[in-house]
């Protein structure tokens, strides 16, 4: 009897003891393997220069994506080629600190001109990369404040933890994209830091297999305005973005097919899956004059300001969305989105019948209305951009075969999202860190990358940033205009994203689930950070009451 009795208190005893241990080591595993934060440890470590990499790292591509992972490139080879068509991103005016005066255009870069964001942790990791970064930005007139993005959910603020910090909440950088892609290519090619790093105008037309060995490039063909010329590349790195190149590439070359398929692997043409989440957007960007910005009522003002206000609708209600953000340059940008072909605003009082009719919980702030009445004064001097965004799409690299063990893909290359999360330089920064951890950890020897270098990079980079495109689609797959992925439906995904939407319910009052939710939004815990047992527990009590209430 006593034995039984020892059990039955003892049993649940010991596993209350034993779950706090359980889930913080299965927490520690999954940020290891599902975020890059671990990976920085390492993100600054340069080979010795005897122990670089012979010969070439080749990067198709001078994008974010492709700046960055030539950033990365330099601590482990002794030359690194960026590849880029625009030739006028290579002069001066490709550098410079006031980037919103560019006199040329941004032909290849369709959000150029758009508003755009970045989580803390893209920030947090570009400090390792360029320890100088603050001071360029301060440079660039790109603003450096805690990473409060000031959104709301369908009307209802949610709040950044700043308790949880003391104060000090961790930091991003506010930029137009014109201004953070500006300033990290400065950071790269600009200032002369990296002399092992080329910059040649062209594009990649072709890779060419090493002759003694046909499971490597040994060549790249380039199409530069003197002709075409060949580059021997110890490494090719695909991050030409949405022309994915580097799939047509490897097409041609014979690469990606095999007589069978073990399980779980697929043929070239069959590793892209894509929907249709049929989104647009407008940006309106105004300069503010300094007479100007001192009336704007924004609280806490618009000289030191980053983020505005951002609120979505809420899905099954409404479609549309609305942002703004104090960017480089004393100017803010107005953002207008919608999940559909609805018309959106030209003008300010355009903009104002978007804001009023939008179906929210809680109206726009009435400082807002006040501050587009105000905005009516440099209205003239207003640019304009809109923004069809192309289906989203995902080729699951993971999944190929007969791969070049020499050649990987970075950023939209591998995975284009909705950008409505801003987690598109994260992605590709991501895709760079996970790079260098896998040369880290690559048994480099005299014949260069070793054999399964492209399968082992495309395993690590796999779970890293799958979670973006899951929790997108599942975001996305709230619309009814979103056309899903062949063999799924609208309802792919119901159970999650009832669980979410009680979160951020929740969040609205609750200071874990807060957390939970700005810490797995900043990219700074893993996704099972809004899974923990307290959290579900409290969104299942609120079931409970909903129902005897």
């Amino acid at each position: 009897m006593s034995t039984l009795l020892l059990l039955i208190v003892g049993l649940p005893a010991a596993c209350y003891a034993i779950f706090p241990y359980l889930w913080r080591h299965l927490w520690n595993k999954l940020l290891s393997e599902q975020t890059a934060i671990p990976d920085l440890s390492s993100l600054g470590q340069t080979r010795l220069e005897d122990e670089k990499i012979k010969g070439a790292a080749v990067i198709c591509g001078g994008s974010i994506a492709g700046l960055l992972t030539a950033r990365v490139c330099h601590n482990h080879f002794q030359r690194v080629v960026i590849v880029e068509p625009e030739a006028w991103l290579a002069t001066e005016e490709g550098y410079k600190t006031q980037a919103w005066t560019q006199k040329h255009q941004r032909t290849r870069v369709m959000q150029y001109y758009s508003l755009q964001a970045v989580q803390a942790f893209f920030f947090m990791a570009l400090k390792v990369l360029f320890p100088n970064v603050e001071e360029e930005c301060k440079a660039s007139d790109i603003r450096v404040l805690p990473a409060d993005f000031k959104g709301s959910m369908w009307g209802h603020p949610h709040r950044a933890p700043y308790d949880e910090y003391n104060g000090d909440l961790p930091k991003s950088i506010f930029s137009s994209r014109q201004g953070l892609e500006t300033l990290i290519r400065r950071l790269v090619v600009g200032k002369g830091y990296y002399s092992n790093i080329d910059w040649v105008v062209g594009t990649v037309t072709g890779i060419m297999a090493d002759p003694a060995n046909s499971s490597r490039v040994k060549k790249v063909s380039i199409r530069t305005p003197s002709g075409t010329k060949e580059i021997e590349a110890a490494l090719v790195v695909d991050c030409t973005g949405p022309a994915r190149v580097g799939v047509k590439m490897l097409e041609r070359a014979g690469y990606g097919n095999a007589e069978s398929y073990s399980k779980g692997t697929l043929p070239l043409n069959e590793l892209k899956v894509t929907y249709d989440q049929k989104i647009r957007y407008s940006t309106f960007d105004f300069p503010i004059p300094s007479d100007l910005a001192k009336r704007l009522p924004i609280p806490g003002g618009f000289e030191g300001g980053g983020a505005v206000y951002a609120t979505l609708t809420e899905p099954g209600k409404d479609r549309r969305s609305i942002y703004a953000s104090r960017v480089d340059g004393d100017r803010l940008q107005l953002c207008f989105g919608t999940w559909a072909d609805d018309d959106l605003p030209r003008t300010l009082q355009a903009a104002k019948e978007y804001m009023n009719t939008m179906v929210l919980q809680l109206p726009p702030p009435e400082w807002f209305s006040e501050m587009l009445d105000l905005l009516a004064e440099v209205e003239d001097r207003m640019t304009f951009s809109v923004v069809h965004v192309p289906p989203t799409s995902y080729i699951r690299f993971h999944q190929a075969v007969s791969l070049p063990s020499n050649w990987v893909a970075i950023g939209d290359s591998v995975m284009r999202l909705n950008p409505v999360f801003g987690q598109g330089c994260s992605k590709a920064l991501i895709g760079a860190i996970t790079l260098n951890t896998a040369l880290h950890e690559a048994k480099v020897n005299g014949n260069g990358i070793p054999s399964n270098f492209s399968k082992s990079f495309f395993k690590l980079q796999q779970p890293k940033i799958e979670g973006f495109w899951e929790g997108t689609k599942n975001y996305d797959y709230s619309y009814d205009t979103t056309v899903p992925i062949t063999g799924e439906t609208l309802t792919t995904g119901s159970i999650l994203r009832w669980y979410m939407r009680r979160l951020q319910t929740l969040a609205l009052t609750d200071k874990q689930a807060n957390s939970a939710f700005w810490h797995s939004g900043m990219i700074l815990s893993p996704g099972i950070t809004v899974f923990q047992p307290l959290i579900v527990m409290k969104i299942l009590w609120s079931l409970v009451v909903q129902r005897c209430t």
